[in-house]
């Protein structure tokens, strides 16, 4: 039993395309698409809801985290404290913060670019093939392929490719304000498939190389129906925002 499954381990991993020394950006890109689960299958999702459990250890609290994505870049975030809530939006029109969708504000500058590129980061791998034409690529000498991708002026993504499994293993997203640059960085393990999808169910989050926090993924839906597209908000909550240090977003 052992030795069969072995052979389709093997068998799934030679399926793969092949890649080299002069391997090209959309090679790797079509190689994760592959891993993914298909182009056709990946192409399918419309949106996906993630249910999980953020471990804060800078705050040192555990809370309740509900992220809601809408394909190529809209993203919602509840996190749940038992002391508070916030939630952050990226839209077409912007991006928000507040404690309730009644106290949303507007946020620029590296506040804004945090919550983009969160939106970025949530649309991996997808966004790898709606920006194949602005992705650079590099290989580490630890054997991983990097993708750069400009988000926008001023926000980079670095993807980082397992170069045997053709998963995104690390995301690096850097926000850069005037000479000032900021990363966060996401480690990502625990893959499972959803519908042919394959995603982490685990993610340990840092900022400028700080331990933030580790993020337990209890279930993903994929194409949802649209009660599964909003925030589950608490009858009654009193909303008011709750202003949380740029350091300590996961």
């Amino acid at each position: 039993m052992k030795l069969q499954m072995l052979a389709v381990l093997v068998a799934c991993f030679l399926a793969l395309p092949a890649l080299s020394q002069s391997t090209t950006a959309g090679a790797v890109i079509d190689s994760v698409m592959e891993a993914y689960g298909g182009r056709r299958a990946l192409l399918a999702v419309r949106a996906y809801r993630l249910d999980g459990v953020l471990r804060a250890h800078v705050r040192k609290r555990n809370a309740e985290v509900v992220r809601i994505v809408r394909r190529p870049l809209d993203l919602d975030v509840m996190i749940r404290y038992p002391s508070g809530m916030e939630i952050r939006r990226n839209a077409a029109g912007g991006a928000w913060r507040g404690g309730s969708p009644h106290t949303l504000v507007p946020v620029q500058g590296p506040m804004r670019g945090a919550v983009v590129l969160q939106a970025a980061r949530a649309n991996l791998p997808w966004l790898l093939e709606e920006m194949r034409g602005r992705a650079r690529l590099s290989r580490s000498a630890s054997g991983f392929y990097v993708l750069e991708i400009p988000v926008e002026e001023g926000l980079l993504l670095i993807v980082f490719v397992d170069g045997a499994t053709r998963r995104i293993v690390r995301s690096e997203s850097v926000v850069k304000a005037g000479k000032r640059e900021i990363r966060f960085q996401t480690q990502y393990s625990d893959f499972r498939k959803v519908k042919g999808v394959l995603f982490p169910f685990r993610e340990e989050t840092y900022v400028s190389n700080v331990h933030t926090g580790t993020t337990v993924v209890n279930r993903i839906r994929v194409n949802p129906p649209d009660e599964g597209l909003k925030l589950p908000i608490p009858p009654g909550h009193p909303g008011g925002e709750r202003r949380l240090k740029f350091s300590s977003l996961p």
